[in-house]
């Protein structure tokens, strides 16, 4: 239970109940019809546990499996560990016996278990995999896994990230909790691939930078109640500052300059225009350069051309918007929040 607990507290999921949790926790393991479970062991201390709950899909056309609860202790992450248990799981899942594989971490011994039926594997000196023996039951053919993974991906420097701009942008419409978030993200961004951990992990340190602030835990449903969080009037600004900066200097086609562009109806027309009337003369001295004489072979410079063409798109899409947004053709907002996010929805 207190892997459990740890883990509720990284994903800020408030009303832990020790006694409720284990009364599930050992319905679920009691019914092999339900789900699985695993433990990473080392020594006599748990320092990973991983949770599977078996679904069935009309989508996947059978048999599902949604890797509910996956966690490991701080100090064992970044080291491979993670990943070899959750190969480790996912191949007991589909498979009758375990396939055994090289781990990135030799001579360390990993207990893993599965509604009670143990799986070991002990690894030799010399760091080769002995065969790993399951006893757990053959289960029904699964047609899919949906697997949600933690990873330490998220920069040292966190508002480098570039997610931080569309994250403080969706909390400028609602306030929201880190799972609201990711799905949020997700529906808006399809092509953004953020993992939850990411959006756990940079509001945590937007929270400890003041740019946003947790509210009380809110329940949906008969989910347990989980920490919202909403934007301050400092969050608020360095958001206004991000766009500014990002819709003049980002690089041509890239992520930063998407975002600011999805969030720059929190400037003003004028503003707005002024500031990509300015990139423009930031591309067309991009152009210039990457146009220059070479000397070189066509072939060997295609990708100077292909640049140029991406670069020459962009310009003339600034031109048709700027002017669209000056002949007022666009319906832009009219307000603007003078200290806070309250009151403005892009």
């Amino acid at each position: 239970m207190p892997l459990v607990e740890r883990y509720w507290a990284f994903e800020e999921v408030a009303g832990f109940d020790a006694a409720n949790t284990a009364r599930a926790l050992q319905a679920l393991l009691a019914d092999e019809r339900s789900g699985a479970g695993w433990m990473v062991v080392e020594g006599t201390t748990i320092v990973g546990s991983l949770l599977a709950v078996y679904v069935f899909s009309l989508e996947h056309g059978g048999l599902t499996v949604e890797i509910d609860e996956f966690f490991l202790d701080e100090g064992w992450r970044g080291a491979g560990l993670g990943r070899q248990f959750l190969e480790t799981a996912e191949a007991a899942l589909l498979l009758e016996r375990v396939v055994p594989h090289r781990p990135p971490q030799p001579c360390r011994a990993l207990l893993l278990r599965t509604a009670g039926l143990p799986i070991r594997r002990r690894l030799r000196p010399d760091g080769e995999a002995a065969a790993l023996e399951s006893s757990a039951p053959k289960r029904a053919v699964l047609t899919h896994i949906d697997v949600y993974v933690y990873y330490a991906d998220v920069p040292l420097a966190s508002l480098s990230n570039p997610v931080v701009l569309p994250l403080l942008g969706l909390l400028v419409e609602q306030p929201a909790h880190p799972y609201e978030l990711t799905r949020r993200l997700a529906d808006r961004y399809p092509t953004l691939q953020v993992r939850r951990s990411t959006v756990t992990t940079l509001t945590r340190s937007l929270a400890a930078r003041g740019l946003i602030e947790p509210g009380s835990p809110t329940r949906v449903g008969r989910r347990p109640p989980r920490t919202t969080y909403q934007l301050t009037a400092a969050g608020f600004e360095h958001l206004r500052r991000t766009i500014v900066r990002d819709l003049l200097e980002a690089r041509a086609a890239s992520r930063r300059f998407t975002f600011a562009l999805a969030y720059a109806g929190l400037l003003p027309a004028g503003e707005t225009s002024a500031i990509l009337t300015a990139r423009l003369e930031r591309l067309q001295r991009e152009a210039r350069l990457m146009a220059a004489t070479h000397g070189l072979p066509e072939y060997q410079m295609l990708e100077a051309d292909y640049w140029c063409a991406v670069l020459d798109a962009e310009h003339r899409w600034i031109v048709r918007f700027v002017s669209r947004l000056n002949s007022g053709d666009i319906d832009w907002p009219s307000g603007q929040p003078s200290s806070g996010p309250e009151g403005r929805t892009p």
